[in-house]
């Protein structure tokens, strides 16, 4: 019977952590799918992440703060990088 306690304690548990997962924002979808490649070639040039972000601004009107930039683009590299390990 403890046995079987324990499996549901690691169960419910599970369940918690799945409900606090967070879903993908507007933003975040946005850089996913219409700006990664352009972000990641403009970094590979040198450019700091101010300027990715006034570079988005004036070209596509889109006003994301650069940090939102950096930690949503570090974001999905890292999910990139494990899919194709």
């Amino acid at each position: 019977k403890i046995q079987e306690i324990e499996k549901l304690k690691k169960i419910r548990a599970n369940q918690k952590v799945e409900k606090r997962k967070k879903r993908e924002g507007k933003i975040e979808r946005l850089i996913r799918l219409r700006y990664f490649y352009e972000i990641k070639k403009l970094r590979g040039e040198g450019f700091a992440w101010r300027s990715i972000s006034e570079y988005i601004s004036q070209n596509y009107k889109k006003n994301i703060h650069f940090t939102t930039l950096s930690k949503t683009f570090e974001k999905i590299s890292k999910q990139l990088n494990q899919q194709q390990n």
